[in-house]
């Protein structure tokens, strides 16, 4: 049996644009151990899943052998824990399999409420580092994101 939600802890603190989407949710199964389904938080359920396994006490090859997923994801779960030794290569993969590389990560989450102006200054300064903008492009970008 497959359920959504149940988190036991969260690593670091939830933002508000995850808890509006709901981006703290991640598939488990019935003993709540994450498992990863197309559509799932990737990053979520990585670090879900490594602390699953930490209060196991699981070594990477246990890990390896416990990982699983649903649907064709679990059949690439399964080619990759097959070719990796090692638990950096099977992220390396997922994340080179699932990551959405339409979607800005850092560019989505630079919103300004008033109450966030550290934040928004170093994601801004972060992004234009990244997309290489010249000082206009970045004024447009903080113009938008008021």
């Amino acid at each position: 049996m497959i359920r959504k939600g149940g988190v036991a802890g969260p690593s670091r603190p939830t933002s508000g644009r995850e808890r509006r989407q709901g981006l703290r949710r991640v598939t488990k199964d019935v003993d709540g151990m994450p498992i990863y389904k197309k559509g799932d938080n990737l990053r979520l359920f990585l670090r879900e899943f490594e602390d699953y396994a930490f209060r196991r006490e699981w070594d990477t090859p246990t890990m390896l052998l416990k990982v699983i997923g649903v649907g064709e994801c679990q059949l690439k779960i399964e080619e990759i824990t097959t070719d990796c030794l090692g638990w950096m290569t099977f992220k390396t993969e997922m994340w080179a399999e699932y990551r959405d590389l339409r979607r800005d990560e850092i560019e989505d989450d630079i919103i300004f409420n008033e109450t966030n102006v550290e934040d928004f200054e170093d994601n801004i300064a972060l992004c234009a580092k990244k997309k290489r903008w010249k000082e206009e492009e970045k004024l447009e970008q903080v113009e938008k994101r008021r």
